[in-house]
Order: structure tokens, then C-alpha cells, then sequence
């Protein structure tokens, strides 16, 4: 985790006023660009919880297929057992 000095802060910017003319609108405000950057990592942070998800649910299903096949295992070695117990081998 961060120290909250190395975070870098975020300038304020006073508020325009109506006078100044819209001619820069191509250059973004500070604090929209952060905004995009917070709403873009969400974004990713959402899909990382999604991709954990999917992971965790085809885990789940490995885990229950082995445990099936681990039954069947057993359950097929008793059964020889019984019947080399009844054949007399």
C-alpha cells in the first residue's frame, strides 16, 4: 500500500468564468482526466472480480469432477475386491 506522501496530489483549479473563451476545449481539465483515469481503472477492477469469479467457479467444478472420479475409483476397486473374494483368487 501507498504512503499517502508518494501519492501525487491533485492541483486545484479555480473555477472559470463565463469571460474566458471556450477556445481550449481541447484541453481537458485536470480533475476530468483523473476522473476518466479512476472510472477506467474501476472498470478494470470490475473485470479482474469478474475473471476471479469464472476462476473460482471452474475451480469448484475441477474439484467436484475429481472428487467424482476419486468415488468411482473406489467404488470400482471394492467392487473387484468382492469379486475376487467370491470367485476364490
Amino acid at each position: 500500500m501507498q504512503n499517502i506522501a508518494t501519492i501525487p496530489r491533485v492541483p486545484v483549479i479555480p473555477a472559470r468564468t463565463s469571460s474566458i473563451n471556450q477556445d481550449d476545449s481541447t484541453n481537458t481539465n485536470p480533475l476530468e482526466e483523473a476522473n476518466q483515469c479512476i472510472e477506467a481503472l474501476r472498470d478494470e477492477v470490475k473485470g479482474l472480480g469478474d475473471r476471479l469469479n469464472l476462476a473460482g467457479r471452474k475451480l469448484k467444478e475441477a474439484l467436484l469432477a475429481h472428487r467424482q472420479k476419486e468415488r468411482l475409483y473406489v467404488d470400482t476397486t471394492r467392487k473387484l475386491d468382492r469379486i475376487r473374494q467370491a470367485s476364490g483368487f
